[in-house]
């Protein structure tokens, strides 16, 4: 009988864990192998771009963020920054007004979080004459030639561009570790969905969208994770979000405790919320042979990092099935750490920080109840603490 159930756990744990083990393997392949293509140079977007900057309670952040964007606005020339403030109580407003942005109010009791803010600034925006709408987040950078790059990527055959959205490296380890995880998630895999010919997905900070998309699909995301919302309704309606891997946008991490937990359970709970809604379409339109439901597909089954890691171990001491499962995701996860090293900014002291990941995984793991909560529906969006706020305790 013991013999009966440790084979079930070996096999549940091995089908869990195979799909998102083959999915990493085949986006760290294609994100290292050596680029061949020849790069066609297009003309560049000449249109007017709105560059909309969601902000609740940020006053501790928009003056600095909104120094380097009006900035690279002023460079570009054909540039206009607007400050949705969404459910401010604070001098946001004020201060973004005072600074030389434009800026719109809202104000309401029960809709309230990014998306929301997001929903309403593009239906004030799009009947004006901007051919594209650009979201940077409050607390985000324009390293040089990131306007370029996002005009020169917009051309007529493409409506959805993601930059290339990294952060700067925090106090903290937990953070410093974060940070690397996101070179894997913000650069290997959109990367590789390009090379791939996928949709790279949008990331929430240096999207852009052209604005007759909008009329067409209204951006109405509401979840914790509306950039993933949004990103499954434009595949659906066969739209593709293309990389462009020259702009890059720096935000931040949070180093505080409950920052970084508010981030990560947002973030993995939403993509959990997202597969319990779309799991039966996906499945459907993937066995009528939709490539792109297929992809996204996969996407979604990539379980965390950590619980993908706890599965395969489980694999492992169990044998049989499950040690050939987990030979296969110990292969992936080192294609997908070499990728990241590889095309991310490494230096010698992310090597070290490396070598503290496994204490970070085990971190997450204690999130896991707080994630599940946050893949509820009536989760709400829940804005991170900014490290620069007053207070700030780096643990």
């Amino acid at each position: 009988m013991i013999d009966v159930f440790i084979s079930v756990v070996a096999t549940l744990a091995s089908i869990l864990s195979l799909p998102g083990s083959l999915t990493l393997a085949l986006l760290s392949l294609a994100a290292l192998w050596p680029s061949r293509v020849t790069r066609i140079i297009k003309p560049a977007e000449t249109g007017r771009i709105a560059i909309v900057i969601p902000a609740h309670n940020e006053s501790a952040s928009i003056g600095r963020t909104l120094s380097n964007v009006l900035a690279a606005s002023r460079a570009d020339t054909r540039t206009d920054v607007w400050v949705i403030a969404d459910n401010c109580d604070d001098d946001t407003a004020q201060l973004a007004q005072a600074a030389g942005a434009h800026v719109i109010v809202r104000s309401h009791a029960q809709l309230r979080g990014k998306g929301h803010a997001l929903e309403y600034a593009f239906a004030q925006l799009t009947p004006m004459s901007y051919s594209w709408l650009m979201v940077i987040d409050a607390d985000s950078t324009l390293e040089p030639g990131f306007l370029p790059a996002m005009r020169a990527a917009m051309s007529a055959d493409r409506n959805a561009l993601q930059a290339c959205y990294l952060s700067t490296a925090g106090n903290h380890l937990r953070s410093r570790v974060s940070r690397l995880a996101q070179w894997g998630f913000n650069l290997v895999r959109p990367l590789a969905r390009q090379r791939l010919g996928f949709s790279c997905g949008l990331m929430g900070n240096g999207f852009a969208l052209r604005t007759e998309l909008l009329e067409r699909l209204p951006y109405r995301a509401h979840s914790v994770v509306e950039d993933l919302e949004y990103h499954l309704l434009l595949v659906n309606q066969g739209e593709r979000v293309h990389f462009v891997a020259d702009a890059v946008v720096t935000g931040e991490i949070a180093d505080t405790r409950d920052g970084a937990r508010t981030q990560r359970t947002r973030w993995e709970g939403g993509r959990l919320r997202m597969l319990q809604e779309h799991l039966p379409s996906l499945l459907r339109r993937s066995l009528r042979g939709d490539r792109a439901a297929a992809e996204l597909l996969a996407d979604l089954l990539l379980l965390p990092l950590g619980m993908h890691v706890v599965l395969l171990l489980i694999a492992a001491m169990l044998g049989g099935i499950g040690l050939y499962a987990a030979l296969i995701g110990l292969l992936a996860i080192g294609l997908y750490v070499s990728a990241i090293l590889w095309r991310g900014p490494t230096t010698t002291q992310d090597l070290l920080v490396l070598a503290c990941s496994p204490v970070y995984l085990i971190w997450k793991l204690t999130l896991l109840p707080a994630t599940l909560l946050q893949s509820r529906r009536r989760a709400h969006w829940v804005r991170s603490r900014r490290n620069n706020e007053i207070g700030i305790n780096h643990e």
